[in-house]
């Protein structure tokens, strides 16, 4: 089964769950920037975790199904369309050969995730296919995909998948049929204006009062100057109080670094592993998903919560994800 890339406009790539155990030796996780959509959409066509999905930055990509296919689309910053009908999103759709799906611009969030039944096949490296550009790894040839590109299934489906595909294509003989389920269990990751959750990071303390007040009580807005190695914010200036330059410490997605200028810096997927700027804050890992949705211009407030409100947080969300997965083993007897 393939897929052909006939356009694309912002960047797309190939992710995963990340590359884990290297950050010791300087190598960033990346996956996906968003692991709620990501894990939802493999749940949906019945991959089992970690499958390599196509991760959609914002709208402009129109794909062409080469062979009839089951995928889900989930997450936010386009609307796919089909023949000019919007898609179902955040369900399993039945595409059938020969159709072209567009990603249309939409008003809100950053990132779509597509998944197809056996996932991408995608070149592994350090036991991930994520794609990580700055190091040429991963993914296809280690790079955003271009027109041209064809993307194809890494292996058999799997049985649940092979039980959703049947269950779809006896009901339907048009070009893409939409299951009547779905799951849409994280309406809030799509707004254009959110609160990021965080703990107090290691050099807290040495921020002045000011700047203290200013995180707690002001918006900042995502700029322009924001990828998936970090978002750059503008806002009122964060001031350290010391002027001597730290040595360089641990640092990992969700790190709040401030530099010198009083600028704030989340790190993100494909960030450094270590940093000489002081940290703020570290944004909870229940919130990941939120970060990773955030578009240049919307707007971030944070707000403090303490470490077992944050795995509170954390455990209800991962119930959440457990939860839909077996409900969809259960409707297919499994």
């Amino acid at each position: 089964m393939s897929i052909r890339i006939i356009h694309t406009l912002y960047p797309v790539t190939l992710q995963d769950e990340g590359r884990q155990g290297f950050r010791a030796f300087g190598v960033p996780v990346s996956g996906a920037m968003d692991p709620l959509s990501y894990r939802l959409a493999n749940m949906l066509c019945g991959n089992p975790p970690g499958a390599v999905a196509l991760e959609i930055t914002l709208h402009g990509l129109h794909i062409l199904f080469e062979e009839d296919m089951l995928i889900s689309i989930c997450g936010g910053g386009s609307l796919p369309v089909l023949d000019g009908e919007p898609l179902g999103c955040f369900r399993p759709l039945y595409v059938k050969q020969g159709s072209m799906i567009e990603f249309k611009p939409s008003a809100t969030a950053c990132r779509m995730y597509l998944a197809m039944a056996g996932g991408f096949k995608a070149e592994e490296m350090m036991g991930s296919g994520s794609t990580y550009v700055s190091a040429a790894i991963g993914g296809r040839e280690g790079r955003v995909l271009r027109k041209g590109d064809r993307l194809r299934c890494a292996g058999s489906p799997a049985l649940l998948s092979t039980r959703i595909r049947l269950d779809l294509e006896r009901n339907s003989s048009a070009k893409v049929c939409v299951a009547r389920w779905g799951s849409y269990p994280f309406p809030n990751l799509f707004e254009s204006d959110h609160s990021l959750r965080y703990l107090p990071g290691p050099e807290w303390d040495g921020f002045m009062p000011e700047a203290h007040r200013c995180f707690l009580t002001e918006s900042f807005q995502v700029t322009d100057r924001s990828d998936r190695m970090g978002y750059q914010l503008s806002g009122p200036v964060l001031k350290h109080s010391a002027d001597e330059e730290m040595l360089s410490t641990g640092v990992c997605q969700g790190t709040v670094q401030v530099t010198h200028a009083g600028v704030p810096v989340i790190l993100m997927a494909d960030g450094q592993t270590t940093g000489g700027y002081p940290r703020i804050a570290q944004i909870i890992t229940a919130d990941i998903a939120l970060c990773g949705q955030r578009r240049p211009g919307s707007t971030i407030r944070f707000i403090p919560v303490s470490a077992k409100e944050s795995l509170a947080l954390l455990r209800s969300q991962t119930n959440q994800l457990l939860a839909i997965e077996r409900s969809i083993r259960i409707r297919y007897g499994m």
